[in-house]
């Protein structure tokens, strides 16, 4: 049983019709509109659920592969999921944060906070003056909050403009691990609280050269 199935979280319902395989195609940020992402293929491992009351699906949930070195402790990392709207009415979506619990596995990382678009502080660039240099400070990015239309639909991936992302790690976000999030939805019922986990390599991770010993015997 992986972190994001446990069962003292609420139930996933996992499944993969037909509809859905050909909604989680639509990519982008966009709500109810084909992007020209469109042939992009999906993450490998994404976690697919439902709201309490099925108002809404959860597709696709994870956080892109790094490579080896993992997202670092106190950065960002971005997150890729597909939000559909199943009501004929509007729907509001909120992703935040959630807090690592004693019953979490230990793969679980927390987080502060979940934005869309922002970025980082990348380091201090020239300034005009000679001599000095000003320190570009970081946008923070806003609230992620995702407005539904009526049967539409709000996908994020790496690719946008404004991307899905949470901020603040805790510990390093590897490979086999995850980050917990939480999405409550504006037809009621409680949090739904999941483990986001981060994709796998589609291949193998190469393997640092053999040390050998170079004196003579």
């Amino acid at each position: 049983m992986t972190p994001s199935t446990r069962g003292h979280r609420r139930v996933a319902v996992l499944f993969a019709g037909a509809a859905v395989a050909s909604g989680l195609l639509l990519s982008g940020c966009g709500t109810g509109q084909i992007a020209e992402t469109a042939t992009k293929a999906t993450a490998i491992n994404g976690v697919n659920l439902e709201s309490p009351d099925g108002a809404v699906s959860v597709r696709d949930l994870s956080v892109p592969y790094p490579g080896v070195e993992g997202y670092p402790a106190g950065g960002s990392a971005p997150v890729e999921v597909g939000l559909f709207n199943n009501t004929n009415d509007p729907v509001t979506v909120r992703v935040s944060a959630a807090p690592v619990t004693d019953e979490d596995w230990a793969t679980v990382v927390g987080a502060e906070t979940v934005v869309i678009g922002g970025s980082e502080q990348t380091g201090p660039t020239p300034s005009p003056e000679p001599g000095t240099v000003e320190v570009p400070q970081p946008d923070p990015g806003r609230d992620a909050i995702v407005q539904l239309p009526a049967n539409g639909w709000a996908l994020f991936s790496t690719d946008d403009t404004e991307p899905l992302r949470v901020t603040g790690l805790a510990d390093p976000l590897a490979a086999g691990y995850s980050v917990n999030l939480a999405f409550e939805f504006s037809t009621g019922g409680a949090p739904l609280v999941v483990a986001a986990p981060v994709d796998m390599p589609l291949t193998p991770a190469p393997r640092a050269p053999a040390e050998h010993d170079e004196e003579e015997h």
